[in-house]
């Protein structure tokens, strides 16, 4: 009996020992509630709650209160229910919500007696491409416990669960000011501190370090197929429920957007508009590339979510950019995918390097007339112009700029006209125009000149600029010029740099080029019928051993600068560079795909100060796959018919190496395949139109028209003079062994196509 009482009393003293060692435990997890899940009161946590149940559980014990509902990530928290006028709508968002997690709870809902009249979803990059499991272990994303065994193990994993250090630390030090009364009113949070912030300190906000680093991943094998039937899963429950839904893109950072795998994301787009019609907000426009308009690459702030609302829901007093929100469906997905290239066009126009601007004329050596000059202007970036005596903030990589103008000293229209933004000049396009316009004067109603144009904000200096406007007369003798039209906020949310004025460093780089298009730099031979190339590495200023400004990419003869900035702990460490210094770079630069063969990225690194730039020598070469057939089965002259004539040609060199009469093959132990030649259609006395390699019955076009003065003076004719070609490939599109290499030369009228007897081999090892 004594030793059983000395066991039962130390079984006690263990119980109360480790009741002791996790009371604090116990009690931070239930009593403060970091989750919100044990006493439903978000409003005193000072750490995001688990909305997803806290929302689902409100609306069960509501479920009279709200008839329509919008789903979608933590970037849906952002559209104000209150602004849907005569509605009842309720905003049913949390971090990382997916279309599968929505079935999920809109058939709870449901089956509790929810009656949904409308439902809004808001889709993203996020959930078209990455489409993730929201694990079970996440407790900020636990789904509702629908019966009593679920219950009871969802409260046991928050009552039981280890907080880490780092958590508790946030939770009672990291004040983010977020306001969480509204929850259980309209579904959203509000952060007005941050928003005061960036209204009164739009600059700072706008140029900041952490604008530029992208939340996006660049997936290169995203599970796309797997989205979209998600998202049919709740197309078929709503029509299934008779309820109405609407999907619509949300608004993405210019950033975030292009840090993607865009022909990708283009692909899931398609996809979408194949189910169901939908409005997209996404893309380069006037609203994604102010950074003004987000709070961070990830979220837009609230004022764009009233957009969005404002564009769903007809709100014409709400001005809206013309390029902001398209709705799409199957007859016209082209037509947008075609819109966002144009947009992605005009970034890249008004974001690459520069090599100076000089104005079009100086107004100096011209007559100034006093006579009135009608002008309006309709359209700021493609925003009607309402407020004209507050300054317009400008802070997009571009200005756009729309209207009409009339010179009243003739009664013809002149298409000279120039818009001046301080003291620089810029012209513009016109188009000539016949319709009443009730803003010119009574006598020229009928009469006006449409202009507009577009100008890189980075060649406007920053501040407040007054803008006017010029008209020239037709001898271009004298100008007619406008009173101040609006004065203009330009801040600079974009790095640009003057090439023409940048100094060459004679200093080794320290640079790197880790991925290009998700694959090992070293690696990467072949574009693989893509119109972007993502690549990302790290670079250093070399003089003082820190991070550089930007990496300039050159590619087809033009450069563009790097636009992304990562943290590189392990870089950092390497080379004893302070902690804070961002020595990550990447870039996503448009790949023309017209351009044939052998092509060549070349990288320069810009200083600190802007002023020069460390020249790089690594160079990296590769192919472009569209211009290849690969495959045997696929016949490039199928629709050509064989000349019956002979034609004049000759394969010069192999790799470096000369033909001669020798059987034995030619050896080529390198990574690229490099023949070069000339070929002409000697019957028509023409240049030829192009020539096809064939090894192995496999085809590939060569890059035709080189120079090859030799060939034009040994047959004494001019027009052989660009007969030359050549071909580069890599030799893992053939693989190693013995091949056997001939020609077929295409005719200069494109109708027929020459064979030649001739067969080389060569041997890749």
């Amino acid at each position: 009996m004594e030793a059983f009482t000395k066991f039962f009393w130390g079984v006690v003293k263990v119980i109360i020992l480790l009741f002791l060692i996790s009371s604090p435990i116990l009690y931070f997890n239930m009593v403060v509630d970091p989750y919100g899940v044990f006493f439903n009161n978000p409003q005193k946590s000072r750490v995001e709650p688990n909305n997803r149940y806290l929302k689902l559980n409100y609306i069960l014990e509501n479920p009279k209160k709200f008839d329509s509902f919008i789903f979608g990530s933590s970037r849906v928290n952002f559209l104000n229910p209150e602004k849907i006028h005569d509605q009842k709508y309720f905003n049913m968002s949390y971090s990382m919500g997916m279309p599968k997690n929505h079935v999920e709870d809109i058939e709870l809902m449901i089956s509790r007696g929810v009656k949904i009249k409308n439902l809004m979803v808001g889709l993203d990059y996020f959930s078209l491409l990455e489409n993730p499991e929201n694990s079970e272990k996440d407790l900020l994303r636990k789904e509702y416990p629908a019966s009593l065994l679920k219950k009871v193990k969802f409260f046991s994993s928050y009552l039981f669960y280890r907080p880490s250090w780092e958590f508790v630390e946030k939770y009672f030090m990291d004040h983010q000011g977020t306001d969480r009364s509204k929850i259980f009113i309209s579904g959203i949070a509000t952060n007005s501190k941050t928003d005061h912030f960036i209204a009164q300190h739009p600059k700072q906000h706008i140029q900041s370090k952490e604008i530029f680093q992208p939340n996006s991943k660049y997936t290169i094998n995203p599970e796309i197929d797997e989205a979209i039937d998600e998202i049919k899963k709740l197309v078929y429950l709503a029509r299934e429920n008779n309820i109405h839904i609407e999907f619509f893109i949300h608004p993405t950072h210019h950033l975030t957007y292009l840090h993607l795998n865009i022909d990708k994301y283009f692909y899931a787009l398609r996809k979408l508009a194949e189910l169901t019609d939908y409005c997209d907000f996404s893309g380069l426009n006037s609203v994604a590339t102010d950074n003004v308009n987000f709070l961070e690459p990830n979220h837009y702030r609230q004022r764009v979510g009233d957009l969005v609302i404002a564009k769903l829901f007809d709100q014409v007093d709400v001005p809206i950019p013309d390029d902001f929100g398209r709705m799409v469906n199957k007859n016209n997905i082209e037509i947008q995918i075609l819109f966002h290239r144009s947009l992605i066009h005009d970034y890249y126009e008004n974001t690459s390097m520069n090599t100076g601007y000089q104005a079009p004329i100086t107004l100096s050596q011209l007559i100034e007339y006093q006579d009135s000059v009608a002008f309006t202007v309709d359209k700021i970036n493609e925003m009607n112009r309402r407020d004209v005596t507050m300054p317009m903030h400008v802070a997009t990589p571009w200005l756009k700029l729309k209207g009409r103008a009339i010179n009243n000293n003739t009664d013809t229209l002149t298409p000279h006209i120039l818009v001046q933004i301080g003291e620089r000049l810029f012209l513009t396009n016109y188009t000539m125009k016949n319709e009443k316009d009730e803003k010119l004067p009574d006598e020229k109603t009928n009469l006006s000149l449409g202009w507009e144009a577009t100008i890189p904000t980075s060649l406007i200096e920053e501040g407040i600029q007054e803008m006017k406007f010029v008209i020239l007369n037709d001898d271009h003798s004298g100008y007619f010029e406008s009173g101040n039209i609006c004065s203009l906020n330009i801040i600079h949310g974009y790095v640009s740099a003057d090439e023409s004025k940048l100094i060459e460093i004679d200093k080794q780089a320290k640079f790197s080029v880790d991925k290009i298009n998700g694959v090992d730099a070293k690696d990467f031979r072949l574009l693989n019928n893509v119109s972007f190339i993502h690549m990302y590495g790290w670079a250093i200023d070399p003089v003082n051993n820190d991070q550089s400004t930007r990496v300039i990419v050159g590619l087809d003869g033009k450069e563009y600068l790097s636009q992304f900035i990562y943290k590189r702990p392990d870089v950092n460490n390497h080379f004893n560079i302070s902690d804070s210094a961002f020595v990550g770079w990447g870039v996503t630069i448009p790949c023309d795909n017209s351009e044939l063969g052998r092509r060549e990225l070349t990288f320069k690194i810009l200083n600190k100060s802007y002023s020069g730039f460390y020249q790089v020598k690594r160079k990296i070469n590769f192919y472009d796959e569209s211009y290849f057939s690969a495959d045997a089965n696929i016949d490039l002259l199928k629709d050509l018919a064989e000349a019956s004539e002979i034609t004049k040609f000759s394969i010069d060199i192999i790799n470096g190496k000369s033909l001669t009469k020798s059987d034995q093959p030619i050896v080529i132990n390198e990574p690229e395949l490099f023949v070069i030649g000339w070929a002409v259609d000697h019957p028509a006395m023409e240049v030829a139109s192009n020539v096809i390699v064939e090894i192995d019955g496999k085809q590939f076009y060569a890059v035709y028209g080189l120079n090859r003065p030799d060939v034009a003076l040994a047959y004494k004719n001019e027009r052989y003079e660009n007969s030359g070609w050549r071909l580069e490939i890599p030799t893992d599109m053939i693989g190693e062994g013995e091949h056997q290499l001939t020609l077929k030369i295409i005719a200069k009228n494109k109708l027929f196509f020459y064979k030649i007897d001739q067969q080389i081999a060569i041997k890749i090892i």
